[in-house]
C-alpha cells in the first residue's frame, strides 16, 4: 500500500430512487495527475464531491493514504491539506477579488505573515491581478473561473480537485492551467474533471473513463502499450475463433479486453479476424488511440454498458 494515495472501494450514492455513483473501486498512485473523463451527467461531479467530503457515499469507503496516517474525506487533516474548485463559482457582492481570497484563506485557517504576498502570487499567475480590486459581481465568467483556481491554490495543498476548471477558459488560460498542473510536485494527488479526451491525454497520468455512473475502464497514459479490443454486440463466432487461435485476452469489463504487448503477427491476426467478421462498431487499437472511439461510442450510445459483454468464454493468461 506504499504507492497508493486514494482507494475506492465498492462507493455508491443514491439520491432518492437515482444512482449517481454505481459501486466503483479503484485505487490511484502517490502524486500521480488523474483525469475523470465523462459525459455530461456520466457522475463526474457526484464523485469528485464524495471524493472531497463534500457529500457522503450511501455505501462504501475513500480511504487517502500517506506515509503515516489513513484519512477519510472529512478528517480535519486531510481538509487542512485539500484544494478543491467546485464546479460552480457563484459571485459575492460588494466583496472584491483580493478581499474573497483573503477569506477564503481564513476558511482555511491561513494567518503566516506571508499570507498577503502568497494572493498577489496567486492573483498575478492566474491573471486577475488586474481585477483584485474589482466586485466579484463584476467579473466576467473567464475570470471567476481564474478565481476560483486561483483559490484551490491557497496554502500549498496536497490532495487537489479541480471540477471542470477549463470550462469558461480561453484557450491561453486553458493552456496556463495544463502546463502548471504538468508541473506540480510534492503533491499527494490531483484529481481533475473533463468531457475533452486529449485535455485528460495532454495531461493526466492516470485517466478513469466514467459513463453512467460507472467506471468504464482505467488508463495508465504513459505506460501502457497495450492494445484495447471492444465490441458493442456479442458475436459467439468471433469468440470461438479468437479462442482457437490462443490469443490471450484480458476481459477488464463492459466488452472491453485488453491484449497485453502484443507481437506484430498477432496485431495482424487480430485485424483479419475482425475484418472477416463484418461486425461494426468494432475498436482494435493501442490504449491511448483507442480512447477517443471508445468514448465517441458511449456518447452516441452505439455501446450500452448493460448489452456490451461481448465473448461468452473468458480467455485465460498465458502461463
Amino acid at each position: 500500500m506504499d504507492n497508493i494515495s486514494l482507494n475506492v472501494s465498492q462507493l455508491v450514492k443514491n439520491i432518492g430512487s437515482q444512482q449517481k455513483i454505481g459501486e466503483l473501486d479503484f485505487v490511484i498512485g502517490k502524486g500521480a495527475k488523474v483525469a475523470l473523463l465523462g459525459l455530461n451527467g456520466a457522475g463526474k461531479s457526484s464523485l469528485i464531491r464524495l471524493l472531497v467530503g463534500e457529500n457522503q457515499p450511501t455505501s462504501g469507503a475513500i480511504e487517502y493514504l500517506t506515509s503515516t496516517h489513513t484519512f477519510s474525506p472529512t478528517h480535519k487533516e486531510f481538509k487542512s491539506s485539500l484544494g478543491y474548485q467546485a464546479d460552480t463559482m457563484l459571485s459575492i457582492n460588494q466583496m472584491c477579488v483580493s478581499e474573497y481570497l483573503a477569506f477564503c484563506a481564513a476558511f482555511k485557517n491561513l494567518a503566516h505573515s506571508t499570507l498577503p504576498d502568497e494572493i498577489l502570487d496567486l492573483m498575478e499567475l492566474w491573471g486577475v491581478l488586474e481585477a483584485a480590486g474589482t466586485d466579484m459581481s463584476k467579473l466576467s465568467k473567464g475570470n471567476l473561473q481564474k478565481l476560483a483556481i486561483a483559490q484551490a491554490f491557497l496554502g500549498e495543498p496536497k490532495w487537489l480537485f479541480f471540477d471542470e476548471p477549463c470550462q469558461s477558459l480561453d484557450p491561453i488560460e486553458q493552456d496556463r492551467f495544463n502546463s502548471y498542473l504538468k508541473r506540480l510536485t510534492n503533491i499527494e494527488l490531483c484529481v481533475f474533471s473533463t468531457h475533452n479526451v486529449q485535455h485528460a491525454l495532454d495531461v493526466a497520468d492516470e485517466i478513469i473513463l466514467i459513463h453512467q455512473a460507472k467506471i468504464v475502464y482505467q488508463f495508465r497514459t504513459k505506460q501502457s502499450k497495450d492494445y484495447l479490443l471492444c465490441i458493442a454486440e456479442l458475436n459467439a463466432s468471433l469468440d470461438h475463433q479468437i479462442l482457437n487461435k490462443g490469443i490471450n485476452f484480458e476481459p477488464i469489463g463492459y466488452g472491453i479486453y485488453r491484449l497485453h504487448q502484443p507481437k506484430h503477427e498477432t496485431i495482424k491476426l487480430v485485424d483479419e479476424l475482425l475484418e472477416q467478421s463484418e461486425l461494426v462498431n468494432v475498436i482494435f487499437l493501442p490504449e491511448r488511440e483507442a480512447l477517443m472511439p471508445l468514448f465517441r461510442l458511449l456518447a452516441s450510445g452505439e455501446i450500452e454498458l448493460e448489452k456490451s459483454e461481448i465473448f461468452t468464454a473468458r480467455v485465460d493468461k498465458e502461463e
